[in-house]
């Protein structure tokens, strides 16, 4: 059908120069380069080329060879015929690069869809989540696409939290999304490095023979604890009260007295299920070029014992773990949390947490002896600095606070004994 009311642009070439040397006094030193493909978006590739080339633009980009075919031909034949060397962080291969593919590679493993969104957002947007840069305004755009793309982004969760309840309202049981990109704090501050996931509701849901896992605050934790292990690092986690955060789930990450990272559950998510959220500053974390080393196993049998701890409820875990390592225990290969109680024989306020310990020496076999003593010493030390009494005794007098006892069947709780585990052979 011959249309009757044909639409007509007109293309002021003027202001496209001005707008091209407004963007060269902006860019300093570096070069400018022109993207003309797709007939420079419909304002005339050949046109555009003719109108900046005086200027001293030194190449022009554009999709398909036959697009810079086109421009040869119509004299535009002065532009290099390869591209010029790239320098910094695009210039191929480099430590930053290595550090963001290799937490994209666990994600991926892990059922997680990497998104990719504009670096822009709302303004609303900017403070309703944790912020990690950037104080006072966001940069704003003088000329948005719309309201949505107002400002520059300081944080890459509301543009993921804006796909999930996308996915959500259409159906999805569960989302698990995440995004590598840049933050822009604002003013002169340079540009920062980040990571976001949001995860929620079931995963897996490809067929019948997927594994359904429910999204949970404990798995984020672990694995923002599995990336920072993938660097070599190990920040700590301390809660916080956190915006848009749902009370007692948040958390901040800090390395070195700098905080780098948070996670917690959402508050706010119109879906049928609970939404969780991390980010992390990758430009605070360092930079890994090697794989991990991998240490092999000692050929000799190790000693598994355990031993219960009465503490007072309060006492964070990592505070015990790092109490734990401070010991520099001879032998001790490796430590982790059994079981915690709570009921009958145990103080209010207080809790019972049961650590299994695996003793195993690189060069010959440990004596059950050997294990039985270094492990008595540590009990003895825990128990000074963080046991509590039970059952109105004190706690050196109990038997009970930080008692030895070998490993048991399954599910068994053993409060008093000796390190009597077995040797593996």
């Amino acid at each position: 059908m011959e249309s009757h009311h044909p639409a007509t642009a007109w293309v002021n070439l003027d202001r496209i120069r001005d707008n091209f040397k407004a963007l060269r006094a902006h860019a300093g030193p570096r070069a400018v380069i022109p993207v003309l493909k797709a007939n420079a978006y419909g304002h005339g590739a050949v046109e555009v080329a003719r109108a900046l080339d005086p200027l001293g633009v030194t190449m022009f980009a554009v999709a398909y060879v036959d697009e810079g075919i086109a421009l040869r031909q119509a004299g535009l034949d002065t532009i290099p015929a390869t591209l010029p060397a790239l320098g910094g962080v695009d210039s191929g291969e480099n430590a930053e690069h290595d550090r963001r593919d290799r937490l994209r590679d666990r994600l991926a493993g892990w059922g997680y869809a990497e998104a990719i969104h504009y670096a822009f957002g709302e303004r609303r947007a900017d403070s309703a989540f944790p912020r990690l840069v950037g104080e006072g305004e966001p940069i704003a755009l003088a000329n948005p696409l719309s309201e949505l793309y107002a400002v520059m982004r300081r944080s890459l969760v509301p543009n993921l939290v804006a796909a999930a309840e996308f996915n959500a309202n259409r159906g999805a049981r569960g989302v698990r999304l995440f995004e590598s990109g840049h933050l822009f704090p604002g003013a002169a501050a340079p540009e920062i490095e980040a990571l976001a996931l949001v995860t929620g509701g079931t995963g897996g849901d490809g067929g019948p023979w997927d594994r359904r896992v429910e999204s949970d605050l404990l798995a984020v934790k672990g694995e923002i604890e599995a990336l920072f292990a993938e660097l070599g690092v190990a920040p700590e986690a301390a809660p916080a009260d956190l915006p848009g955060v749902a009370p007692g789930t948040g958390a901040l990450w800090s390395l070195d007295g700098e905080a780098i990272g948070w996670f917690g559950r959402l508050r706010k998510f119109d879906a049928a299920f609970p939404l969780f959220a991390a980010e992390l500053l990758l430009s605070r974390l360092p930079l890994v070029r090697a794989r991990i080393r991998v240490e092999p196993p000692s050929r000799f049998p190790g000693i598994d014992a355990d031993f219960t701890l009465t503490h007072a409820l309060d006492l964070p875990w990592r505070e015990l773990a790092a109490a734990i390592r401070e010991a520099r225990v001879d032998d001790l290969a490796r430590f982790t949390l059994k079981d915690r109680y709570q009921g009958a024989g145990i103080p209010d306020g207080a809790v019972a947490t049961t650590i299994a310990f695996h003793y195993n020496a690189p060069e010959r076999s440990l004596t059950q002896d050997e294990v039985n003593g270094r492990h008595q010493t540590l009990a003895a030390d825990l128990e000074r600095r963080f046991g509590v009494a039970r059952g109105g005794a004190t706690a050196g007098a109990s038997g009970a606070l930080g008692a030895i006892a070998a490993s048991g069947a399954a599910g068994e709780k053993r409060h008093a004994g000796r390190a009597d585990g077995e040797e593996k052979r």
